[in-house]
């Protein structure tokens, strides 16, 4: 078995065993800092001005473990599109 599969206890959690080593744990923390600066992003440029936050909020949502980000709304232009897989024509 690779060791990347194997899987161990840290902190009450099982992880894969390559996520317990540090360079591979900040990787993770940077992928978590990056998704927390894209949802302040996405709450500072919602739709309706009173769901946006101040500035002094947005910084405090941008210190690492400071304050929860909360999921921004879906704007209003944006709509589901369908997406099929493969050629859908009826041309012979």
């Amino acid at each position: 078995m690779h060791p990347s599969i194997q899987r161990v206890s840290f902190c009450g959690r099982t992880m894969p065993w390559c996520l317990s080593f540090p360079a591979r744990r900040s990787i993770l923390l940077q992928q978590k800092e990056i998704i927390r600066c894209v949802r302040v992003a996405l709450l500072c440029i919602q739709e309706n001005p009173q769901r946006r936050p101040d500035m002094p909020e947005a910084a405090r949502m941008l210190r690492p473990r400071k304050a929860k980000v909360s999921l921004p709304r879906r704007p209003g232009y944006a709509t589901e599109t369908p997406m099929y897989v493969g050629d859908r024509s009826t041309t012979p």
